[in-house]
Parts: structure tokens; sequence; C-alpha cells
């Protein structure tokens, strides 16, 4: 099993807080650290191990690590993703879905995860980046 392992650093130095969630999750993972000191990391699960798909962490200072599964399906390792927030704190994670061969953005609502394509246009998506700027507009490339 692979887990996610994040580095966090205080007054003292750093210290290594393991995110555990079973499978071999922690493949190709992203790290952003919110305003709040909030971690939010995106990590596939890749099918080459049976695994789910894209895997969203939220670490808040303090508190339990919450893991969800985005409904990107399986998905292999090879072709990257992203993750921002907003100034809401609302994530989006971006994703290319090799059986379209679309670049998906994922965003999560109060009821969960939404799914959209972006760009749909021949082969769009691999090695997606995306950022959110102060007006919580989203730029992806």
């Amino acid at each position: 099993m692979a887990d996610v392992e994040l580095s966090v650093q205080s007054g003292t130095g750093w210290a290594l807080q393991t995110l555990r969630d079973g499978g071999h999750d922690g493949w190709d993972t992203r790290l952003i650290v919110d305003d709040n000191g909030v971690a939010h990391i995106a990590a596939i699960d890749p099918k080459e191990f049976n695994g789910k798909g894209v895997e969203y962490y939220r670490v808040e200072p303090g508190e339990e690590v919450v893991v969800e599964q985005v409904g990107s399906g399986s998905l292999t390792y090879k072709f990257a993703m992203s993750v921002d927030v907003d100034s809401a704190g609302t994530p989006y994670v971006t994703y290319y879905d090799q059986d379209t061969n679309d670049l998906i953005l994922a965003t999560r609502g109060e009821s969960g995860w939404t799914l959209e394509t972006v760009d749909a246009e021949g082969d769009a998506g691999q090695f997606a980046e995306i950022v959110i700027d102060d007006d919580d507009r989203i730029h992806i490339s």
C-alpha cells in the first residue's frame, strides 16, 4: 500500500504526517495550501492497482484527514492532474479522462463532486494545470 505523506513545518521544524487511505493511493500527488493553512491534495489511486481514480484529501491543522473520491472512475497515473481552491475554500481538480480523451474539471459543492468536460476537441487535457486567481477566475493550461 502506498500512502500520501505530508511534511508540515512548525516553529520547531518539519513533521511528517502520513495520510492513510486503503489502496494504492498517492500517485502523482499535487498539493496547495490555502490562506487558512488547510492543505488540499489531489492524488490518483491508479487502475493498474484496481484503484478508483482521482482522490481528494483535505487536511486542516489539528483535524482529521478527509479523503473523498472525485468520481473520475478508474484512471492510470500517467497524465497528471492539478488542484486549487477559490476564495471561499471550494476545491477544484482538473484531470485527463483517458477513456474519452477529454479535459475534466471536478468541483466540490455542498452535495459532493460535480464533473464538467472543459475540452473535448481532439486529445485534450494531458498534464493540465489549474490556477484560480484573486478574482476567483479559473485558468487551466
